[in-house]
């Protein structure tokens, strides 16, 4: 498992927006956000974005705070899903996938969280195990892309997991697209 140092240097990569639904609105889940992804990898599977995740949005957007990775977040929120890790069937309870990126509109390189290029976006991955968060794997390659207005948007990208400060053995591949993203109710949330 990653230490608490660790996991919170990918937080704060990914714009410190990893539990950002937590203080969102049920009302803002007018607008119902659809989606799938595809991993394959240590993590393998099809996940499926729900309309809604504990009565508040599956799909925020934010724009207009400064954070080490830029200006913009994107949080997709699975809840409980079962993928397979490692070639074993797991229970992963609030998976969440979090993008941070310089801008909405175009598509940008993913980086490692490590880096701090505001030109290119980063991407962590969250579950809970236990009530608290234990597992991660951050972006490390491909691509990000996302509408002007941040309500939508795609992944083709590479992740790799982390023990430790040290990079581990579990690749993982995430392509798919989303759409119907809710604006989160203020900058504070993340």
């Amino acid at each position: 498992m990653m230490d608490q140092r660790n996991l919170r240097r990918a937080l704060l990569a990914t714009g410190g927006c990893a539990m950002l639904l937590a203080s969102a609105s049920p009302a803002l889940a007018a607008i119902h956000p659809s989606g799938t992804l595809h991993l394959s990898g240590y993590y393998s599977g099809t996940i499926k974005l729900p309309p809604a995740v504990d009565a508040n949005p599956a799909c925020l957007w934010a724009k207009g705070f400064s954070t080490t990775n830029g200006h913009a977040a994107v949080q997709l929120s699975f809840g409980t899903v079962k993928l397979s890790v490692n070639g074993h069937e797991e229970t992963l309870p609030g998976l969440q996938l979090t993008f941070g990126l310089g801008k909405f509109g175009g598509t940008e390189p993913v980086q490692d969280v490590v880096n701090d290029n505001p030109s290119k976006a980063t991407a962590g991955i969250v579950y809970k195990r236990d009530g608290a968060l234990t597992g991660i794997a951050t972006g490390s390659s491909g691509t990000v892309s996302t509408a002007a207005d941040g309500t939508s948007g795609s992944v083709n990208a590479g992740f790799a997991r982390e023990q430790n400060f040290k990079m581990v053995p579990g690749a993982t591949t995430i392509s798919g697209s989303w759409s119907g993203c809710n604006k989160a109710p203020s900058i504070d949330t993340f």
